[in-house]
């Protein structure tokens, strides 16, 4: 909720009371950005433990030391974490576009 209160700048509780039948948008919302966020942190995980990289290695007592290097970019070579970003705002303004909190009116009105 925290997410998505920052992406519309504190405006989800105005939302819901003024106009209910936004509720359920908000909810649909909601369990698809914590979708994101679940799958973003599953696939972190995954590629945290794939990419070791070796940093020392003992040859009379086998030891070997790895030193845990996440893959930080995207297939496209963008960084995870704004490609993560990035599909959390999409996700947001899909659900709630009509909504009016993504409309950002600078110099409207006087």
């Amino acid at each position: 909720m925290d997410r998505l209160n920052f992406l519309t700048q504190d405006g989800i509780p105005d939302l819901i009371s003024s106009r209910p039948v936004y509720t359920r948008k908000v909810k649909d919302a909601l369990c698809a950005i914590a979708e994101i966020m679940l799958d973003s942190e599953i696939s972190n995980r995954a590629d945290s433990e794939s990419v070791q990289e070796v940093v020392s290695e003992s040859n009379d007592g086998f030891s070997v030391s790895y030193a845990r290097t996440p893959a930080s970019l995207d297939s496209r070579g963008r960084d995870m974490q704004q490609a993560i970003n990035e599909r959390i705002y999409n996700t947001a303004v899909m659900y709630l576009a009509q909504s009016g909190l993504f409309y950002r009116a600078v110099g409207i009105g006087s």
